[in-house]
């Protein structure tokens, strides 16, 4: 097994590592759906329309709650938040599009819908191609 240093490690490669960004959830949430609260203005809430969606989980790991001051001390922000307040999306301030989601938006698409995340993405990138300004921080 290769090492990684601890500030970036996960416990699911690593479940020894002392302080893992990502850590093993109390309770998973694999196959399960909830309430996701969205920050206004974010990309997300653009994409969603709306403040609170419901969206499918599967998944048994997140963003080591004792970790949260280092993550989102900069322009890594904190965009979705299930009902006990813990992270569920992310955004990178200033990028036109990088956000990162716990639940799984993709699993609309099973059901022959287009996930908002996805439509979101494709606006972006014509925006950029509008602009001929890169997907990429600035």
């Amino acid at each position: 097994m290769f090492s990684r240093p601890c500030n970036t490690v996960h416990a699911e490669m690593d479940p020894t590592a002392p302080a893992p960004l990502i850590a093993p959830l109390v309770c998973s949430l694999f196959g399960t759906e909830g309430d996701v609260t969205l920050v206004a203005g974010s990309i997300l809430h653009k994409a969603y329309g709306t403040l609170t969606i419901k969206e499918p989980y599967r998944c048994s790991y997140a963003l080591n709650r004792n970790r949260y001051e280092s993550v989102f001390g900069g322009d890594l922000k904190a965009t979705a938040q299930d009902a006990t307040g813990e992270p569920r999306g992310i955004e990178l301030c200033g990028h036109p599009f990088y956000v990162g989601t716990l639940f799984q938006p993709e699993q609309r698409a099973l059901k022959g819908e287009l996930p908002p995340i996805v439509r979101e993405l494709i606006w972006a990138v014509e925006r950029c191609k509008a602009t001929r300004s890169p997907l990429e921080v600035r």
